[in-house]
Order: structure tokens, then C-alpha cells, then sequence
């Protein structure tokens, strides 16, 4: 749970940021606040469920492997 909401967090900052970034450069100054707003919104949203995703298995896989220690 803690990797979920943990990379999740940091994969929707990395993605608000990134998408931003990228739409400012793509779409220029003509769009400016709006454009780069919405983008910032949709890249954060998909950066956010690709990052929960990453730590809800990599906490799964972990967490098996020290149940799994822990038997030996």
C-alpha cells in the first residue's frame, strides 16, 4: 500500500510536470496558461496511475520476498 501511494506521487508530479513542459514546447506561447494547465492536469493523472501501478507490484514482489525469507 505505502509503494503504491508513494510512487503514485511521485509518478504524478514527474508526469504533471513532464506533460507541461512538453505541451509548452509543442503548442508554444499561443496557449500559454489554459493549454499548459490542462496538460499539466492529464500528464499528472496518467503519471499518477503508471506510478501507482510500478509500486503497487513492486511492494507485491517485495513483500513476497521477505515472507518468503522470513519462512527459511
Amino acid at each position: 500500500m505505502t509503494g503504491n501511494l508513494f510512487f503514485g506521487a511521485l509518478g504524478g508530479a514527474a508526469g504533471g510536470f513532464g506533460a507541461a513542459l512538453t505541451c509548452s514546447l509543442v503548442f508554444g506561447i499561443a496557449t500559454g496558461g489554459p493549454g499548459a494547465l490542462a496538460c499539466g492536469v492529464i500528464g499528472g493523472g496518467v503519471g499518477g496511475l503508471i506510478g501507482g501501478e510500478s509500486g503497487e507490484s513492486f511492494g507485491k514482489l517485495s513483500g513476497e520476498m521477505l515472507y518468503e525469507y522470513s519462512l527459511k
